[in-house]
């Protein structure tokens, strides 16, 4: 996450969570509050990153490269692993991709607009090429993948959380 300098003895303040309500991306969220058990947090939810540096929020959650504003205090809190995934009932009807290679005859679900500009989603179009079809947010690749439309990639944490969603290739490995 990344935060203004500041002094967050006691405070309320606004946080960027794109992806808000994903086990994934709320763990942070919960680290930081133990950290600081008098900062009351206020989430923006949406889809846009706040720009933190010019105070549209107080603290923001990333994934991704390292911002390297002066202005900015910045702490790694976790790591989300992005694994490849389908539904049971996609596997049972197309069957599982065997490699990465192997998803060019799957139907495959990638990301639009400032979610393909993430690090694992970047990695992913790289290795797939062109997608079937595309989401704006995690919420959006979820249901996709939930209702069996293809293979995409999850944090392993969302897939975790739903039981029809299964992994069907190892974990995207970092850059």
């Amino acid at each position: 996450y990344e935060i203004p300098k500041r002094d967050w003895s006691s405070d309320v303040c606004s946080s960027d969570l794109p992806n808000g309500g994903d086990p994934a991306i709320m763990a942070p969220v919960v680290a930081f509050m133990r950290l600081h058990p008098g900062v009351i947090i206020k989430t923006i939810p949406g889809v846009a990153f706040e720009d933190v540096a010019a105070g549209a929020a107080d603290i923001a959650f990333r994934a991704g490269p390292r911002p390297d504003d002066p202005g900015l205090i910045v702490r790694k809190v976790g790591e989300v692993l992005w694994q490849p995934c389908c539904s049971q009932s996609y596997a049972e009807q197309f069957g599982m991709p065997s490699s990465f290679e192997d998803l060019s005859r799957h139907r495959v679900i990638g990301a639009e607009g400032q979610l393909a500009q993430a690090v694992p989603f970047q990695r992913f179009h790289h290795l797939v090429g062109e997608c079937d079809l595309r989401g704006i947010s995690l919420e959006a690749l979820t249901g996709y993948v939930r209702v069996g439309a293809g293979v995409s990639i999850l944090p392993e944490a969302t897939i975790a959380a739903h039981a029809e969603i299964v992994p069907c290739l190892p974990p995207l490995k970092e850059a």
